[in-house]
């Protein structure tokens, strides 16, 4: 009955049918179980915001996304930092933010080696500085 049990796993999740492959970029090597999902995907590749928040206008390609925009304007924070009591909207901000308690900063510049809490941070420094030592 293991046996078995294992082989029908097998087939479900690890098939990949041609039409579940992502078609859109030829970079993207993602495949999906569901016709669906790989739809749903694609949305990735493209301009298409079908879901418009109703307070700003803002668009976006994901339903969820929307929701997630959302709690910007209800004022919801449902996130707190265990460490100082502030509270966030998403996640990630709070994840973000933790850095700061923690003193990580994942993020280093191949040029000079200093280091940054946020990969926009790294971006704008590479910008500014070191593109003034590839021009001396």
């Amino acid at each position: 009955m293991k046996l078995r049990i294992d082989w029908y796993k097998k087939l479900i999740f690890d098939q990949k049918s041609t039409y579940n492959s992502c078609k859109l970029s030829r970079r993207c090597d993602k495949a999906f179980r569901r016709k669906k999902d790989s739809e749903l995907h694609q949305t990735t590749h493209t301009s298409e915001k079908h879901f418009t928040c109703d307070t700003c206008g803002k668009q976006f390609p994901r339903y969820i996304s929307l929701q997630r925009h959302s709690l910007i304007h209800s004022g919801v924070q449902p996130y707190e930092c265990s460490v100082c009591g502030m509270k966030f909207n998403q996640s990630s901000s709070m994840q973000r933010h933790m850095l700061i308690h923690t003193g990580e900063k994942p993020y280093s510049c191949s040029d000079c080696g200093e280091r940054f809490r946020q990969s926009s941070c790294l971006a704008s420094h590479r910008r500014r500085h070191c593109a003034k030592n590839k021009q001396k």
